[in-house]
């Protein structure tokens, strides 16, 4: 057991502490099935929101539109490997009444760095920082990325933990 000694055990007890945590998303299992704990037809809660800028906002300002929440932070790998998919489905399903929106679950700064070297092509939302606000919107496990999927009137659809393809994109958004 010499094995466990030194920097492997370290390593391997902060790989045990991160993945207990939710820090680390293996692609392996956020893309398991879960459809998180809001029952389909259920409103979305109201998340407490702002904008880049610090002021409030609210999801309500798309009601009448299917919306697409996709929560994600800047450290998180497949957040941002899905963000062109949720990019080129934000174009191409707009016309039918179809909102993407991203919800930072991260430091604001970070955010807004990312914001001003690639611009969002959907808009992107903060999540206060001492809270989990995907779990309010049915992400118990707290790991990300995390999507809902809400119809017209806020009402919960579907939701998918992992990173989301255009595939996935397609069968929900598809008019």
């Amino acid at each position: 057991m010499n094995f466990l000694r030194g920097p492997t055990a370290a390593i391997l007890l902060l790989a045990l502490i991160a993945a207990s945590v939710g820090l680390y998303v293996d692609h392996r299992v956020a893309r398991a099935d879960f459809s998180g704990d809001l029952a389909v037809g259920t409103p979305l809660p109201a998340l407490k929101l702002t904008d880049l800028d610090g002021k409030p906002a609210s999801l309500d300002r798309w009601h009448g539109k299917k919306l697409l929440v996709n929560f994600w932070a800047t450290w998180c790998g497949p957040c941002r490997a899905e963000m062109p998919a949720l990019a080129a489905a934000q174009a191409k399903y707009a016309a039918h009444r179809v909102q993407v929106v991203g919800v930072a679950q991260d430091d604001p700064d970070a955010v807004r760095k990312q914001a001003r070297e690639a611009t969002p092509a959907y808009p992107w939302l903060l999540a206060p920082t001492d809270q989990a606000t995907s779990a309010q919107a049915g992400n118990t496990r707290n790991l990300l990325p995390y999507s809902v999927l809400l119809d017209e009137q806020g009402r919960v659809l579907a939701s998918h933990l992992g990173k989301l393809d255009a595939a996935q994109l397609k069968q929900w958004l598809e008019p």
